[in-house]
């Protein structure tokens, strides 16, 4: 007799997103939740090694806390995506508008007359 192996269900990241749609949102795929924690790290200059030893936190008080990757992973794959969007903003900004560059020189080197 065939054993029989009890059903179970697998559950993703997406499928669990789908669930929360008001802590995450999905768009091709992306978690943008992940991508406002790392602009927001980046705006209050703190450094994405934090995350990991915030990872715990996370894990006990957000319900999808589990599906934040560590800080490696964040650098990897999420953080240049909020760099490319950010330059994208800045060009935009930017876009036809006059722009001038103040630069302060310092001597470093002494010359003798």
């Amino acid at each position: 007799m065939p054993r029989k192996w009890p059903k179970t269900s697998s559950v993703t990241v997406f499928s669990q997103v789908k669930e929360y749609e008001n802590v995450f949102h999905v768009d091709n795929g992306l978690l943008f939740f992940i991508e406002d924690l790392i602009e927001a790290f980046a705006n209050a200059d703190i450094p994405l090694e934090k995350i990991n030893l915030l990872l715990p936190f996370f894990k006990k008080h957000l319900k999808e806390g589990g599906a934040i990757p560590q800080a490696s992973t964040l650098r990897q794959i999420y953080l240049p995506k909020v760099f490319n969007k950010h330059q994208e903003n800045l060009k935009l900004f930017f876009d036809s508008k006059p722009i001038s560059i103040i630069r302060k020189f310092f001597i470093t080197k002494t010359f003798e007359v």
